[in-house]
């Protein structure tokens, strides 16, 4: 029994942390009616779904309370394993059931008239009772305190049936588990014969040595159900909380939504939230918005990879394409939609999305390889694990794919030859590593570096278009201090360089080739976290930043370095057991603005019950502006040989700004998750390249060498003097009606109006580029026999787009584009074998294979299916 009980792999389900969740409440409350056995397989079947040691150390006291000290001191050793915060407390614990259990068995020797040969060893300083092993062991039926013969032979028996299958199997998961139940064996022995029947035992003769129930060790953990798996979130209020609370609206996608999915770039991960738009432009560029605003080279939400952030400064845009990790390396993404600037500054204008990695040291090790059509190949290493208190994870990988489809035919007389492949989209390596050190007393440190290099397309802004970005680097170190008190370093240096080719370039027409684009950043951080009571709980956050940004770029005026400096605080404040209002503020020191900028928010949310919660909130965001607004410098092409408008940057540029309001209801149960967002933003100052001018006789610059044209115009960036109205909703729900089955659907509604200032807009006024209606819905499947399915729709509304388009007539015309609505289908299927250390899967994008565009300049996006394999080790 034993054994068949052990053998049982380890099932993780579709949404694991809801049904972990559900197994592990059932377990504590039997455990509070006294039903141990039966609490304990609930709890173990929780932490199979999703391993946390705090399960583990419950299992480990409700054992030890009910006097069943063998099975206690098996689920203490295995939470020790985990070098939890609390191993000096628990240890002693340890010990002294260990010393109890000893002097038991020698009770029952010498109670049968057995002449032992040796006293029972001491305790101290005793090397652990158990061998390291993957999972938990599962609960068999409670034991006699006496370990007799009999029980022994039992664990032997168990301990080579074990080694003999997973020798057959070469499986480490049952050898472990053979070591484990062999280790706990020959400890447990007596050096002497054993009495071939268990002792009789009497309440009224109790064995010498033995506990009475009023001796019993029990053991006081602070450990509760909330603590282990009720959902956290760090990146709304920038310490750790339920979402329940956030004064943000934020949803996750977990590590297992994207191993379910088999995508491999990161952005297509986000079209299943509700609220984000995704545009895949061409093979190497995916464009990123929240609640609107879609353009190429979005601007306006902020990316952090472990709070860190990735976007380039110089052009305030992700390049996703040179995020230096794997997907299989994610613990999961946090998305905040709405503006965020009260804690994270500029650029966090529409929200921010948190990419948050595997902690070195936690998981397994693998390989990943994947190879389809589009001529994809990728292929992926992770290796983590740890060294006493030192923690590693190291990652590297390769990707390419081609292009969706051609952007015009190489074979054209009219473009210029050029050394680039025309069928590639994009092409890159990687490689990262983290290391974490963990200190006596609460104090850690961290650092790391990652970097990756390649080549990959894009969609270029303003009156340009597809651009190449050759011998592209992205490097990114960093190094932090956390305290036990609540004080925090960071610093952090991002570096980028590219060069810059037009593939598309005709003879004789304006060059856009550049090389060289260096660009630096320099971030440093304090913060501090402190919790106290003045009339009601406060949990008080604020910290200080400093920024340096350096640009290198043959398109600007000159080289150019600027410092940003900031403040923020914030304080959370929880007033009885169901209101708790949170408010910030935050302050920029921009040097190209007239003065400090200040973002401030606040959050009111009302705890319903322990599942649900409506959030009331306000507040503001700001952009400012990039190195390329303030400080362009250069030609534009147009459709006329000869003839050039000049592109000009504007230091006098106003920051971004929107000013919004939010209303929320969240619910989080076991078997339903709910949410509901009305939003109301207003927008102005938004900045593009649209004021224009014809040069006159008197300021006409006259006939550039440098591009053999003259110049008749020039564009320049300014502030829209239109104001902007955002109307919108979402509506989401995630159903778990059973084990290992996760449904799910949202819809969200989107209108963005100018409201003022419109007489300057022209055409303009009727751009409408983002989709009024979105809808997304999926299922998730993973069986016990080890095949996994996903399915995933994506259906959005037309869109209009109005964008700029040189004529012969006019350096700034505009032409409007309709794209019609279209429905994106995805789909995976997966086999887990060998004990789940190699799984097997079949990706398909875009399955329907309607080849439409996302953007009225991008690629038509085809069917691609791709086969992956996954070891682990």
């Amino acid at each position: 029994m034993l054994a068949s009980i052990l053998l049982s792999t380890t099932n993780a389900w579709a949404d694991a942390r809801a049904e972990a969740r559900r197994h592990f409440r059932n377990g504590m409350q039997l455990v509070k009616e006294g039903k141990v056995e039966e609490g304990a397989e609930e709890l173990l079947t929780a932490y199979d779904l999703l391993p946390h040691p705090n399960v583990l150390y419950n299992v480990a006291r409700a054992y030890g309370n009910d006097g069943n000290y063998l099975q206690a001191l098996l689920y203490y050793e295995q939470y020790l394993k985990a070098k939890p915060t609390d191993e000096e407390r628990v240890r002693p614990i340890v010990n002294r059931i260990r010393d109890r259990l000893r002097k038991q068995t020698y009770a029952a020797f010498v109670q049968e008239g057995a002449p032992p040969t040796a006293a029972p060893p001491p305790s101290e300083g005793e090397a652990p009772l158990i061998a390291p092993a993957t999972a938990a062991p599962t609960p068999v039926a409670q034991q006699s305190i006496t370990v007799t013969d009999e029980v022994l032979k039992v664990i032997q028996e168990s301990a080579e049936q074990f080694s003999e299958i997973a020798a057959a199997t070469k499986s480490d998961q049952l050898k472990d588990r053979a070591d484990t139940l062999d280790e706990l064996a020959r400890t447990l022995s007596v050096p002497t014969a054993a009495p071939k029947q268990a002792p009789k035992t009497s309440t009224s003769k109790p064995i010498p040595g033995a506990q009475s129930d009023q001796d019993q060790l029990k053991v006081e953990g602070d450990v509760s159900e909330e603590d282990i798996y009720a959902e956290r979130v760090v990146s709304a209020s920038r310490i750790a909380e339920s979402p329940l609370d956030a004064p943000n609206s934020i949803t996750v996608v977990t590590a297992q939504d994207i191993r379910l999915t088999g995508l491999t770039n990161v952005a297509d991960l986000l079209r299943r939230v509700a609220g984000i738009e995704v545009m895949t432009l061409t093979g190497g560029t995916t464009e990123v918005s929240i609640r609107g605003l879609n353009q190429r080279m979005s601007n306006k939400v902020l990316v952090l990879v472990n709070g860190r952030s990735v976007y380039l400064d110089f052009l305030g845009a992700t390049l996703w394409s040179m995020l230096p990790v794997s997907v299989e390396e994610i613990e999961r993404i946090e998305i905040i939609r709405g503006p965020a600037s009260a804690l994270y500054g500029a650029d966090a204008f529409t929200g921010v999305i948190n990419i948050l990695l595997r902690e070195p040291g936690k998981g397994s090790s693998h390989l990943v390889g994947s190879a389809g059509q589009g001529n994809s190949v990728r292929s992926a290493a992770l290796f983590t694990g740890n060294n006493g208190r030192l923690s590693y994870r190291f990652g590297s990988g390769y990707a390419e794919a081609d292009r969706y489809s051609l952007t015009v035919d190489p074979e054209r007389v009219d473009i210029a030859p050029t050394d680039i492949n025309p069928n590639r989209g994009h092409r890159s390596r990687w490689f990262n590593s983290e290391l974490s050190l963990n200190l006596k007393k609460g104090y850690a440190i961290g650092a790391g570096t990652a970097a990756q290099s390649g080549e990959f397309s894009f969609l270029a802004p303003g009156r340009l278009r597809d651009l190449y970005a050759q011998d592209f680097v992205f490097a990114q170190s960093h190094i932090n201090l956390s305290t036990p008190f609540g004080l925090t370093l960071r610093t952090f240096w991002n570096f980028f360089r590219t060069d810059i080719k037009n593939p598309i370039s005709a003879p004789g027409s304006i060059p856009l080739d550049t090389k060289n684009i260096d660009s630096q950043v320099v971030d440093a951080e304090i913060e501090y976290n402190r919790g106290f009571d003045l009339i009601v709980p406060h949990a008080l956050s604020f910290g200080a930043g400093f920024r340096y940004k350096s640009i290198e770029w043959t398109w600007l005026d000159d080289n150019h370095e600027e410092n940003h400096y900031s403040l923020y605080i914030q304080d959370m404040m929880k007033i009885g057991d169901r209101f708790r209002f949170i408010a910030s503020v935050r302050m920029d020191d921009n040097p190209l603005l007239s003065g400090p900028q200040f973002s401030p928010r606040g959050a009111l949310v009302i705890r319903l019950d322990k599942t649900s919660a409506v959030r009331l909130g306000v507040g503001t965001a700001f952009r400012s502006p990039t190195f390329l607004e303030s400080y362009l410098d250069n030609e534009i092409p147009t459709p006329v040989r000869g003839i050039t408008a000049h592109g000009k940057g504007n230091t006098s540029l106003n920051p971004e700004e929107i000013l919004s309001s939010e209303i929320g209801y969240t619910m989080q149960g076991d078997y339903l998750a709910l949410e509901t967002n009305l939003y109301y933003n207003q927008i102005t100052n938004l900045i593009s390249l649209n004021q224009s001018e014809f040069y006159g006789l008197e300021n006409n610059p006259g006939f550039s060498d440098s591009v053999d044209a003259f110049p008749i115009a020039y564009l320049q960036y300014a502030n829209e003097t239109a104001e902007y109205r955002q109307l919108g909703g979402e509506f989401g729900i995630k159903a778990y009606p059973i084990s290992g089955l996760d449904l799910y659907l949202n819809v969200s509604y989107h209108d963005t109006s100018p409201e003022e200032g419109t007489e300057s807009l022209g055409l303009t006024a009727k751009d409408q580029r983002t989709s009024q209606y979105k809808l997304n819905l999926g299922v998730q499947y993973r069986s016990r026999f080890g095949i996994d399915a996903a399915i995933d729709g994506h259906w959005v509304s037309d869109q209009y787009w109005v964008e700029p388009v040189p004529s012969a007539e006019s350096a700034s015309g505009f032409e409007r584009f309709e794209l019609t609505n279209y429905l994106l289908l995805n789909a995976r299927v997966g086999y887990r074998l060998f004990d789940e250390n190699l799984e097997l899967g079949l990706v398909g994008t875009n399955l329907l294979d309607r080849q439409s565009r996302q953007h009225p300049f991008g690629e038509r996006l085809n069917r691609r299916i791709l086969a992956t394999a996954m070891l682990r080790f």
